[in-house]
């Protein structure tokens, strides 16, 4: 038994599609499941790895963020101040190589003072196809689907 669950893993890793050292989603859900893994992790290189050049996302003031290296610094951010992230995929509704995503999400911060606070909000996403079959955030509104 523990040599089938044992193949059942090295398999598992193996065919998980891997992009230099970052994970790359294969269906738009796995967008939301790879996201929170690099937020919990703390990794912001996988976590930028989940947007398109392109991307957008619309900012904690309301600004937009154009492109990723926007993004990426606004992230880092995130991370410095929030402690971790439960997100659950709401829907998908997918069309041609275009996924529209909905998330509810519970985020958990810690002041100066070592005070917790739980935060809570509802995202809408639009991830796109790329060409070789991984799935990237095009466009981001955390707050979106409140």
């Amino acid at each position: 038994m523990r040599t089938i669950i044992s193949a059942l893993l090295i398999i598992s890793f193996i065919s998980a599609p891997v992009m230099g050292d970052t994970l790359r989603p294969q269906t738009p859900e796995e967008v939301h499941k790879y996201w929170t893994q690099a937020f919990n992790d703390k990794n912001i290189d996988q976590l930028c790895s989940l947007y398109a050049k392109d991307a957008a996302m619309k900012g904690p003031d309301g600004s937009d963020i154009r492109g990723k290296h926007g993004i990426c610094e606004s992230l880092k951010g995130f991370l410095d101040v929030a402690e971790s992230m439960e997100l659950k995929t709401v829907y998908v509704m997918e069309g041609h190589n275009t996924a529209l995503l909905r998330s509810e999400y519970t985020y958990v911060t810690v002041s100066a003072d070592g005070e917790k606070r739980r935060h809570f909000g509802q995202g809408i996403e639009v991830a796109q196809k790329q060409p070789d079959g991984s799935w990237l955030f095009i466009l981001d509104h955390p707050s979106g689907g409140q």
